[in-house]
This record gives C-alpha cells, sequence and structure tokens, in this order.
C-alpha cells in the first residue's frame, strides 16, 4: 500500500520496493529523489499520523519482527517493539495507529488460519494499557484485509465479514470506545473490490459486486439521517478500481470498466472520464491536512509502476500540486514525474 501526505507545501509518498521502504516528496520544484526509510523490511508495512502531525511507520524485518519508524527530526529512527518468537511468519500483520504524547491506541489483524481469515483487534497502549479486545474476524480480498479513515476524533474501520453472506461492514473508534457493527452492503455474490470516504459530513461507500455476466457497482452513504438506500451507481462489464472522493463538496465516484475509464456523481449517471489514466492502478491511502482543498478524499489510486504518481485527482484539480514557490521548478530534474510540471500538458505519460 502506498500512503500519501498532502500539506500546503508538498506531498509526500511513502511506498514499497525491493525489500525497502522509500518515500519522495512534490513540492513547487518538482519530484524530489528517493529516500529510503528502512532496509530489509516486508512489504506490510503502515503509516499512521499522530494528533501533532508526525509519520509513524510499522513494518517488519526479514525475521518478523515489528518495528516502529519515525522521523526524529535528523532523519529516521526505528526500534522493535515486538519480536517474533515463532519462527518465519509470512502472514502480513498491518497496525494503524492513534499517538497523542506517550499513549498509543492500536488497531491490528491477527490471521487466524485459512485464507483470507483475519481477527482485528483494539488495544491502548502507554501509561493506561489494556488487553486486545476482539472487534470482529474479517475475510480479507487479494491480503486486502481493513481499511481506516479517520473523520475527527472518530477512526472508521471498514473490512468484509463473511458470516453465511459476504458483507461489507465497518465500525467507529472514539478513543477506548468501539462501536457497534454496521453492516453496508451485503450479498451472497462475489465482492472484488470496494471504495470509502469519510468526512464531516458523512460516510461513504462503494463496493463491486461481480456475477459471471456483468458487474454491478453499489453505492451507499451514511449521515446524520442515517443510512441512504444501496443503489446501484453502474451496471456493466469488468467494473474494477472503484474511488470515492468529493470535489468542491460534490462526491464522485470514479471506475473502470475493463481499461475504459468512468466517472459518475451522487444520483448522477456514469460518463466516460476524458483525463489520462495509466493502465496498472494501485490503491493507496491518502491524507490531506492542508487548508481548503478543492479535493477531498480518504483514498486515491496511483500507477503501480510509479507510485509517487498519484492518478485522477491532479487531472480534475489544475491547482492540486501547485505550491507556492519564490524558485521556478526545474523541469529537467525531475522529469521522471508523470504528469508534466503546472500542466502545461495535462495527463500522464502512459
Amino acid at each position: 500500500m502506498t500512503y500519501i501526505i498532502k500539506s500546503e507545501k508538498d506531498i509526500s509518498f511513502y511506498y514499497y520496493s525491493s525489500g525497502k521502504i522509500l518515500s519522495r516528496k512534490r513540492n513547487s520544484e518538482g519530484l524530489s529523489p528517493e529516500t529510503t526509510i528502512a532496509r530489509d523490511v516486508r512489504s506490510d508495512f503502515t503509516l499512521s499520523l499522530s494528533d501533532s502531525g508526525e509519520a509513524y511507520i510499522f513494518c517488519r524485518d526479514n525475521m518478523g519482527n515489528v518495528l516502529t519508524i519515525k522521523n526524529d527530526g535528523n532523519g529516521y529512527t526505528g526500534r522493535t517493539i515486538l519480536e517474533n518468537k515463532s519462527g518465519r511468519d509470512n502472514n502480513a500483520l498491518y497496525f494503524d495507529a492513534r499517538t497523542n504524547g506517550s499513549s498509543m491506541d492500536l488497531i491490528y489483524n491477527v490471521p487466524t488460519g485459512g485464507k483470507g481469515n483475519n481477527d482485528i483487534y483494539f488495544q491502548s497502549l502507554g501509561k493506561e494499557k489494556s488487553a486486545p479486545v476482539l472487534m470482529d474476524s474479517v475475510f480479507a480480498l487479494r491480503n486486502d484485509i481493513y481499511r481506516v479513515c479517520t473523520v475527527g476524533g472518530i477512526r472508521v474501520v471498514s473490512y468484509f465479514r463473511n458470516k453465511q453472506r459476504l458483507s461489507l461492514c465497518y465500525r467507529e473508534v472514539m478513543e477506548q470506545s468501539i462501536g457497534p457493527l454496521n453492516t453496508v452492503f451485503s450479498s451472497g455474490g462475489a465482492f472484488t473490490d470496494y471504495s470509502v470516504f469519510g468526512s464531516k459530513d458523512g460516510m461513504y461507500f462503494s463496493a463491486v459486486l461481480t456475477n459471471v455476466f456483468s458487474s454491478r457497482l453499489l453505492f451507499r452513504k451514511r449521515t446524520a439521517a442515517g443510512f441512504s438506500d444501496a443503489v446501484p451507481a453502474a451496471e456493466m462489464n469488468m467494473i474494477n478500481s472503484p474511488l470515492i472522493f468529493s470535489h468542491n463538496n460534490r462526491i464522485n465516484i470514479f471506475f473502470r470498466s475493463g481499461s475504459r475509464a468512468y466517472i459518475t456523481s451522487e444520483n448522477g449517471r456514469p460518463t466516460a472520464f476524458s483525463g489520462k489514466i495509466c493502465e496498472k492502478l494501485a490503491r493507496a491511502c491518502y491524507a490531506d491536512i492542508s487548508d481548503g482543498s478543492e479535493i477531498k478524499a480518504s483514498e486515491a489510486l496511483v500507477n503501480a509502476d510509479k507510485p509517487w504518481d498519484i492518478q485522477i485527482y491532479p487531472e480534475i484539480s489544475e491547482s492540486y500540486t501547485s505550491f507556492i514557490s519564490d524558485r521556478k521548478p526545474r523541469r529537467k530534474e525531475y522529469s521522471d514525474y508523470n504528469f508534466m510540471d503546472f500542466f502545461t500538458e495535462r495527463g500522464s505519460d502512459n
């Protein structure tokens, strides 16, 4: 998973490649060179922002020991917080941390045997330690075990459960209080992907339900008025890569049907997406800590071969990657960035 943090001054990208966690920044001068954050680690790393805006990275070394890494101002430093005493464990472990001062509240998964089966736990560490609390048993799609988006002080944890019917569900976690289970979509058919977006106005969900003949893109929202009905946003062949986001306070759903891209709005009809999108997309976690952004989202899509190349958002908003600077960007030094600086030519290279 790639993690993207957008601030007033830059966009930071954190991603994994060939045993390393790497980072790049996009600012007014272009795209920075790669910075190596950790070496000889596994691909199942996660990143969380503290209440003060610091990035905390959780990862595992090749022996399966869990490390936490943060930037102390002089570079990235890490320490082992959990030793693996069971030998080489190849199951993926993901952590989401809420950090405030010396306290840390963790959400994490524990594989339970059987392909895709995991338990999700909540545990509070620090001065007030607590025993792990089982939140739910989940079913992973393509190793996508759970996702967390933060709305104000509330973490929303979404995942699939497989209890006779496959269901997309979520719980709200506020401090150490775990809310009731909410079911968004449920079907005896095959869900293949989903997207989630949280804002102060509500929670928004889309999911792809696929059978032998076609795919349906479902949409549902949860606001102060409660749950809306689940409605089909599209019905086409081979729907994939759904993405919910808000642009100028309007809810949009991007998706693909095969290799063709479409976009629709809440209660709208799908129309062909005119922007240029790369062929191989990967999902990213997205956090915007800037003020006044036209685009608000909990997730993003990136070029799978170039995880620093964010898709869709720069195509929609020409100001998305514009940062104030007295210097003009040095285009030649950063020519490997797919989108042209300041969009004199729009679209990605491939």
